[in-house]
């Protein structure tokens, strides 16, 4: 099928274009996008200028003003499976809404408010960060005089098959997992927090649950593909580990 391609205004998606091979949708998109932008820096221009001619048999145009913002085609129309006319007065209505959200975000108070907030949050973070050491100090302390003795009383009761140093090696490195997760959990959301607070970084904080998403989603798919393989040789390293240590045991 035809390309497609998205015109995206401070990291919102408004709608989809087609493409062609002599004027590819990437292209268009993108003329699209910096003509509704260039409307929105005019602040002489009202959105209720923004009207829909429809007076030519093949396309639907979208004017602001005297200014051609954008036409749709019957194949625009047919990618979202709706009357070529009514599509064009939705376009209309998404491109009024973006460019009085453009105007508002980056108007005097919402930046010194945004920049208030971010202050905040930034300040909540460091506190995060800040009582999650304090807690993992804590447990790393309770591990070394608990969780080494609990290990002891298991390795006795044993018989030998099991070794006191197992144990805190597994516990601490949950405590290593937890910590990693915990710490990247609160850098991904303060990120995205304070990141999508001005439309000039927004899209970054859009784009940051798909670097997170993607390598998780390979990585789970590849688990799950090799699982099989991992149950059968973590079978037999728990038979052949426990087989050794009964045998010398005898």
């Amino acid at each position: 099928g035809a390309s497609v391609a998205p015109v995206i205004v401070d990291g919102n998606k408004l709608f989809r274009v087609r493409g062609m091979p002599s004027y590819p949708a990437t292209r268009r998109a993108a003329e699209i996008r910096q003509r509704i932008i260039d409307v929105a820096n005019d602040g002489s221009f009202d959105t209720a200028q923004l009207i829909v001619l429809n007076d030519e048999p093949v396309r639907t145009t979208v004017l602001a003003g005297d200014l051609e913002l954008f036409s749709i085609f019957e194949e625009d129309a047919a990618l979202e499976n709706i009357g070529r006319e009514l599509l064009a007065h939705v376009y209309r209505d998404l491109v009024a809404e973006a460019i009085e959200n453009y105007r508002a975000d980056r108007s005097t108070v919402k930046l010194v408010n945004n920049s208030l907030v971010g202050l905040a949050v930034t300040a909540l973070f460091a506190a995060l960060l800040w009582a999650f050491s304090r807690l993992i100090k804590w447990l790393v302390a309770w591990t070394e005089r608990d969780v080494r003795r609990v290990g002891q009383d298991l390795a006795n009761k044993s018989f030998g098959l099991f070794h006191a140093g197992q144990f805190w090696t597994f516990v601490a490195g949950l405590l290593r997992l937890i910590r990693t997760i915990v710490y990247l959990a609160l850098i991904y959301f303060y990120l995205n927090a304070v990141l999508g607070l001005f439309p000039w970084t927004r899209p970054v904080a859009r784009s940051l649950i798909r670097f997170i998403i993607n390598p998780l989603e390979s990585l789970w798919l590849g688990f799950i593909s090799a699982l099989p393989n991992l149950i059968f040789l973590g079978i037999l390293w728990i038979v052949t580990s426990y087989l050794l240590k009964f045998l010398r045991a005898i």
